[in-house]
């Protein structure tokens, strides 16, 4: 038979009565011990917190059954209801819809739905339309998955990537859902919607309207691997990239008549691109910079050359170390003296110039550069200003056509063993003086982390140099969190000049754009207006499958073909101003967005230069905010290679993604219901293989934690910067959400019999109302109404950290108050009163009248952060308790958000009541100290049973302690049975006098300790004088006496509790 649970006097559980010693406030006691206690029928009359909300939270199934409520319906609830309310609109900057979401992702969208949450507490009508960007190439490459895909047709293609993308954004979706983001899933927008498509396309023509778009032949970032030209916000910079660096001779033609030499005269170049050599068209100098011409210059393949070379004279130094050698100066000369000469080509021998470089600087390599027009912005203005050749000579693939060094390196790969190639060549013609590898910052394609160049080809560009000026102006009317964010973004625009809008991929939105015979582009309004209405009826995939004249009917007498250009994806999310807000008739500008810190140079630039460029001014959003990357708790970026991966459903429900490794088993080898290696059953196996570190999944993370634990973590960290999560951090988590929610279940269990309302008379004075409508006036005491200081004090603090969106601070301010305030001080502290006190009496009343108040604004103040288990507190809250919260907003809806912000009052702040509380936590502190001393000196075993004995020379300090001694206010502040206060006449000198502040003045004080005389009262523990004849304490006797219970001394026969004073409120 299973042993039934008992309970000893304070109702503290006691395990089965197979269990020999049991824990019984605080301490371990014999089994006969609890078993008396147990049977102290005094227990059953104490009013122990009692609540139906179960202690295991199992969040990770327990949340679903809430979040409809705080979530779907809470959405369409407000948006119904809230029509004549002030508007939020946070505009969702699109996420790619191309694989698994990261902690990267559970950052940005649990901080917008904070954000959206605390303003629906306020009263806000929230327009939140969650979106996915679905064109561009990681979703193109993810539909290439197999080598048939490159014969695909553009259609088939299309219909793969739109597959794969709206697959994703279904699988994404429900993840964010399960992360409790509230939104309005039912409409939200993706890119590839045709009225999404056709609004981007109206946008493109007001441009094209402006004169802002043109196509141009120039050097654009191009990324071989992806095969199509990238605009600056898609590179990313890799600081240790490794380059085959070469110094080449170079014979000069027209020396420079200011220099007298005997020898002939060589420049001396240095390039990190040997790559680009076969295009070279010139060489430049600076015109600033002093020149030397030298003697002394080793030859690689061995010896001294005769010659003289012409490098930069302060980079003489550095050139001799690279070199290994001694250079004679023969002369120095202005750059000024280089105009005007010519050199050999090193490939053709044909004559080239050498030229005025604004460019060139004496920083690094000779003060010489090789010009390639095709392979460099700066390259190609100073060609462009001096007539040079644009000598195209790599294909999109980055191989070398057959135009490069008469055909010798044709289909080679630059960055590979064309690279190679060319250098080995040079070297046979005697040009390479010095070869050697080096290491420096070079960007690469963000998508396929792979390097990129620089390749003069025919791109559409947005010519921002008309716009830069108004863009800036309007980055000042814009609030942007964290501050520092807005310099960034400026120096950025500010030395943007065109932006290349133009990308060579089919999985895109088509530029609308023509071309006749002679590859003329024709730029036409009319026709692109033709073109989005049929985009709007069929979606941009019309673009491929009409002809030109089903898309824009008779239009030209010209023969017309179509362009297979696509606009950059920045252009596609950019625009979700117009095609979202505007489109769907949400107020405009958007108070909102909110991206990671990447966006200066993505979305946010994006959406910016868009509107100013079709609209002429102004930004498109209010405020600008920002958050950090998240990387593990070494500072590391998540890395399936290094195996620091963690997935917020690995957190939230225990799932893993499809793509996700299997974590590692503590000791390697076989996963659980798998066969080892080495056969089956009565097979010998193997000895099992240490688990590899690279298993992708971090070890020892908890799972199945639930969405509010994901989210706490969130609000917990400083998103202003990078943030670092690990099995700490969530661990940490965790048991925060454990403390709240341990907390919240309290305070509903000493609130189930609450079935009053009250209202505040003064500062100090509550009227309450009982069930059965009798009222009467009740004083608070000075516990009470510190409570309230704290409270005011502490609304006000969390609600200026959620307006400042400064939400760690938020969780730092309700972790201290709950720890600190409420925990250590209010609830330790009426405890006593709360169990033992009569049912309604006016202490106990006042209690619990506070307890409401406390439950009700800490509830709301964690809502927006953990809205689960907010919610699942509020279900199991009394009704009474719940009808005394703030008016519901919403009709008829039962929810923690249809309530309103905090509740708060100017009559709770009170500076004196603080000063006098201050004074009482530091005689606390020193009583403590005493105890602890009196404690290990076994004068007493606990704290209740001390007295303690206070002297003291200070009125004020006695006109602070006395009016405390009445009602025990003081021996319950100090968490003792009895306190005594001896005046000046009394106070002897002592070695252990204490002083403390009191206002301007200096109070001395001292303490002792001393066992309490009398009894222990079996009913509410505490030590002192027991009621004449009675068994337990006067106050205790007066309740058991209102309960018609028999407590005479002797009597061991229990009678029964009345079964009204054990009726919980509904």
């Amino acid at each position: 038979m299973t042993a039934m649970p008992i309970y000893c006097a304070r109702g503290l559980r006691i395990s089965g009565l197979n269990s020999r010693r049991v824990r019984c406030r605080g301490r371990w006691r014999s089994l006969s011990d609890a078993s008396n206690s147990a049977n102290n029928y005094y227990g059953e009359t104490l009013l122990l917190p009692s609540t139906p909300l179960p202690i295991r939270a199992n969040a990770s199934s327990r949340e679903l059954d809430y979040q409809p409520i705080v979530c779907d319906e809470l959405y369409e609830r407000q948006k119904k209801e809230r029509d004549n309310n002030p508007t939020f609109v946070l505009h969702d900057g699109p996420p790619y819809a191309n694989g698994d979401l990261h902690m990267g992702h559970a950052m940005n969208k649990i901080l917008k739905d904070i954000i959206n949450r605390h303003k629906l507490l306020k009263g806000y009508k929230i327009d939140y339309i969650p979106g996915w960007d679905c064109h561009g190439l990681p979703i193109e490459l993810k539909a290439m998955d197999d080598k048939a895909s490159e014969k695909l047709s553009p259609e088939d293609l299309r219909r793969r990537a739109g597959d794969f993308a709206k697959a994703t954004v279904e699988k994404q979706l429900h993840e964010f859902q399960r992360w409790g983001v509230m939104a309005d899933w039912k409409n939200a927008y993706k890119t590839l919607d045709p009225e999404y498509e056709a609004a981007q396309l109206r946008v493109f023509l007001q441009m094209v309207q402006k004169g802002l778009i043109y196509r141009a032949s120039k050097p654009v970032y191009w990324s071989p691997s992806s095969r199509t030209a990238l605009a600056e916000a898609e590179l990313e910079y890799v600081d240790d990239h490794i380059s085959q660096s070469v110094y080449l001779s170079v014979d000069l033609i027209d020396s420079p008549t200011q220099i007298a030499s005997s020898t002939p005269i060589k420049a001396l170049i240095w390039t990190t691109t040997p790559w680009t050599l076969p295009a070279n068209e010139a060489i430049a100098f600076g015109e600033d910079i002093t020149y030397a011409l030298v003697r002394g210059v080793p030859l690689k393949r061995g010896g001294i050359a005769s010659d003289n070379f012409i490098l930069a004279a302060n980079l003489i130094d550095r050139v001799e170390e690279i070199f290994e050698c001694k250079l004679a100066v023969q002369a120095t000369f202005p750059g000024s003296y280089l105009s005007g000469a010519s050199y050999s080509h090193f490939f053709d021998n044909r004559t080239c110039p050498i030229v005025t470089g604004p460019h060139v600087t004496d920083d690094d390599g000779t003060g010489l550069v090789h010009i390639a027009p095709a392979h460099g912005q700066e390259d190609f203005e100073i060609g462009r200003n001096l007539g040079l050749p644009v000598t195209k000579m790599v294909d999109e693939k980055g191989l070398f056509t057959s135009d490069a060094a008469s055909g010798q390196l044709e289909g080679f790969d630059i960055h590979g063993e064309g690279s190679e190639r060319v250098v080995r060549l040079l070297e046979e013609s005697g040009n390479v003086v010095c070869e050697r590898n080096y290491k420096h910052r070079y960007p690469y394609d963000w998508r396929t982390k792979k390097p990129v160049i620089q390749r003069a080809t025919s791109q559409w560009f947005t010519n921002l140099n008309e716009i830069q000026a108004e863009a800036l102006n309007a980055l000042n009317s814009v609030k942007v969190i964290p501050e520092g964010g807005v310099s960034r973004m400026r120096s950025m625009l500010g030395t943007r000049t065109e932006w290349c809008i133009s990308r060579q991929r089919n999985w895109g939105v088509p530029i609308p754009v023509f071309y006749d015979e002679n590859d003329e582009p024709v730029l036409d309004p009319e026709a692109i207006e033709r073109v989005i209405d049929k985009i709007q009826l069929y979606g941009s995939d019309c673009w491929w499958t009409m002809e030109v004249s089903g898309l824009v009917g008779e239009f030209s007498d010209k023969k017309l073909r179509k362009g297979t250009d696509t606009l950059d994806v920045w252009f596609d999310s950019g625009v979700s101003w117009a095609s979202v807000v505007q489109e769907r008739g949400l107020s405009f500008p958007s108070d909102m967005v909110l991206e990671g810190s990447d966006q200066h140079r993505g979305w946010f630039q994006s959406s910016l230069l868009t509107h100013v460029a079709a609209n002429g001014g102004g930004a498109p959003y209010k405020s600008l905010v920002t958050h950090g990357f998240v990387l593990d708790e070494k500072n590391r970026k998540m890395s399936k290679s290094v195996g620091n991966v963690i997935y917020p459903s690995q957190l939230v429900d225990g799932s893993l993604p499809p793509s996700a490794p299997p974590p590692p088993s503590e000791e390697g080898g076989v996963p659980e219901g798998g066969v080892p290696k080495g056969g089956e059953g009565g097979k010998k196996r193997k000895k099992k293989k240490k688990a590899k570190k690279s298993a992708g999944i971090v070890k020892g993370i908890p799972t199945s934690l639930g969405a509010d634990v994901l989210r706490l973590w969130v609000a917990s960290s400083d998103y202003t910067q990078d943030v670092n999560i690990g099995p700490e951090t969530i661990s940490r988590a965790s048991g925060q959400y454990r403390k709240i929610r341990n907390t919240l279940r309290f305070i509903i269990g000493c609130l189930n019999d609450w079935d009053c309302s009250f209202d505040f008379m003064s500062k100090d004075t509550i009227v309450v109302r009982e069930k059965n409508e009798n009222e009467r006036k009740i004083s608070l005491n000075l516990a009470d109404r510190y409570m309230l200081h704290l409270q005011n004090a502490f609304n006000r603090d969390i609600s200026d950290a959620y307006d400042r969106l400064a939400f760690s601070q938020a969780m730092s301010i309700v972790n201290h108050f709950i720890n600190t305030k409420l925990s250590a001080f209010y609830l330790d502290t009426s405890k006593d009163r709360l169990y033992a006190d009569g049912k309604l009496s006016d202490s106990r009343r006042a209690a619990q009248a506070i307890l409401t108040l406390i439950l009700e604004n800490l509830v709301k103040a964690l809502a927006p952060v953990v809205p689960h288990i907010s919610q699942e507190i509020y279900h199991f809250t009394p009704k009474g308790v719940r009808e005394g919260f703030l008016p519901c907003s919403l009709s008829d809806f039962e929810s923690v958000f249809s309530h309103g912000w905090l509740r708060s009052d100017d009559r709770w702040t009170c500076a004196e009541v603080a000063g006098r509380m201050r004074v009482i936590e530091r005689l606390a502190d020193e009583v403590n100290k005493r105890l602890e001393v009196a404690r290990k000196g076994s004068i007493v075993r606990s704290s209740l049973e001390a007295e303690v004995k206070i002297l003291t020379d200070s009125e004020k300090f006695l006109s602070i302690l006395l009016p405390l001694t009445t009602d025990r206010q003081l021996a319950s502040l100090l968490r003792v049975s009895h306190v005594s206060i001896s005046s000046l006449n009394d106070f002897v000198e002592s070695s252990k006098k204490s002083h403390i502040e009191i206002g301007d003045q200096a109070a001395l004080y001292s303490v002792s300790i001393a066992s309490m005389e009398g009894e222990k009262c079996p009913r509410c523990w505490n030590w002192g004088e027991l009621a004449e004849g009675k068994d337990v304490c006067v106050r205790c006797s007066n309740v058991l006496t209102d309960l018609g219970i028999d407590h005479t001394r002797g009597i061991s026969t229990a009678s029964e509790v009345p079964a009204s004073y054990l009726e919980k409120a509904d």
